[in-house]
């Protein structure tokens, strides 16, 4: 059971957008992949580096999905989702 002062903080940070975790990057079969966009957008919400944040999204291609252990915000999971949309990848 959670106490109730911790549940409300935790309902803060949720309402605040304080509270993230890691996401899923899956990779979406479709014949036009914008890998660049991908990667410019893993950049933007992780501050990882090129090669990096190419072969995220790289391993995302050959598994068809990656876990990124970023510590994100709401936000910047919202972020990443909007940044994916139309590049051939999707963020759970």
């Amino acid at each position: 059971m959670i106490s109730p002062g911790l549940r409300k903080k935790l309902l803060l940070m949720a309402i605040t957008g304080e509270a993230g975790g890691s996401a899923i990057i899956r990779s979406i079969p479709v014949a036009n992949k914008q890998k660049i966009n991908a990667i410019k957008a893993v950049r933007a919400a992780t501050g990882l580096g090129l090669k990096e944040a190419k072969d995220t999204v790289d391993e995302a291609d050959e598994k068809g999905w990656v876990h990124l252990t970023f510590d994100f915000t709401t936000q910047q999971r919202l972020q990443l989702a909007r940044d994916f949309v139309g590049t051939g990848y999707e963020v759970s």
